[in-house]
C-alpha cells in the first residue's frame, strides 16, 4: 500500500470526515518508517490535555499502535500508548482515552 492510501484508510477507520468534524482534527502528516505508515494529527483538547495522536499501521501484524500526546508549542509529552490495536478498536480506544466522542 502507498503511504497516502494507508493514511487515508486509517482516517476512514476513525470515521473520516465525521471524525474531523467531531474532533476538529487538523495538521495531518503521514510518514513511513521501516515499512510502517504513521498518520499524525492534532485535534481539540480532550481529557488530560490530550490534543495529538499518532496512529501507526504495522502491515506484518495487520495491527495498529496509537500514541496520544499533549502538545504545547514545541513541547510534546506522551500521555498514553497502545500497541496491538485492531482496526475495529480504533474508535473506542480514541474515545476512551480522550473523552471525545466520534458520534452523537
Amino acid at each position: 500500500m502507498e503511504n497516502t492510501t494507508t493514511a487515508q484508510t486509517i482516517l476512514n477507520q476513525l470515521g473520516g470526515n465525521k471524525f474531523i468534524a467531531m474532533t476538529g482534527a487538523k495538521n495531518f502528516l503521514t510518514y513511513k518508517v521501516d515499512g510502517n505508515t504513521t498518520l499524525q494529527m492534532r485535534f481539540m483538547k480532550g481529557k488530560d490535555g490530550i490534543n495529538a495522536l499518532n496512529v501507526t499501521y504495522k502491515p506484518g501484524l495487520d495491527l495498529y499502535e496509537m500514541q496520544f500526546a499533549k502538545l504545547r508549542g514545541v513541547k510534546s509529552e506522551t500521555v498514553e500508548k497502545f500497541k496491538r490495536v485492531y482496526a475495529e478498536e480504533l474508535k473506542s480506544v480514541f474515545e476512551g482515552t480522550t473523552g471525545l466522542y466520534l458520534s452523537l
